[in-house]
């Protein structure tokens, strides 16, 4: 007979097979961790910086008659690929539905943990920005937060002023 271990041939395809199946099992939940590790040091700097001013700003603007909204997308589900992001838009007064009365274009901050991004969006419904207009490396978040709340200020007067000529100077007690 031969010296081959025809059993041992056998056990070790069948122990080589079991291993890339453990590894492809693996790679989904491996990529997962690195994914929520990734999301965990980019949301960082939106969570401790830029959080608290926009919600400082959003209910000092509310005592002067401008609500907005605040939305928050740290790598969910339908956001996977998503860099962690905040999104804040000025708004009307609800009406009696509940429902604001006017909507302005949002402003966005994005993060992908060395730098923040500022971002506009083109129209009311903007579920991402649709251009960047300014970013941080350095830190000095107070100053993008500034320009960020200034443009979506300046977003909400336009709706509002539009909104006036389209109905004649009356305005549901916004401003």
């Amino acid at each position: 007979m031969s010296g081959f271990d025809f059993r041992k041939m056998a056990a070790d395809a069948k122990a080589a097979m079991e291993e890339r199946k453990g590894e492809r099992e693996s790679a989904p939940n491996k990529v997962k961790a690195e994914r929520e590790s990734y999301v965990s040091l980019a949301a960082k700097p939106l969570i401790e910086g830029i959080l608290p001013l926009l919600e400082k700003a959003s209910k000092d603007f509310a005592e002067e008659g401008i609500h907005s909204s605040i939305l928050t997308v740290f790598g969910s589900e339908g956001h996977a690929e998503q860099d962690p992001m905040v999104k804040f838009q000025c708004k009307g007064p609800p009406n009696e539905d509940n429902v604001a009365s006017l909507e302005a274009r949002p402003i966005f901050f994005t993060s992908n943990g060395s730098r923040i991004r500022l971002g506009v969006g083109d129209h009311r419904f903007s579920r991402n920005a649709d251009r960047i207009i300014a970013e941080d490396k350095t830190g000095n978040i107070e100053s993008l937060v500034r320009i960020g709340l200034e443009r979506a200020i300046e977003f909400y007067m336009e709706e509002y002023e539009k909104d006036r000529s389209k109905n004649g100077g009356n305005r549901n007690g916004a401003l």
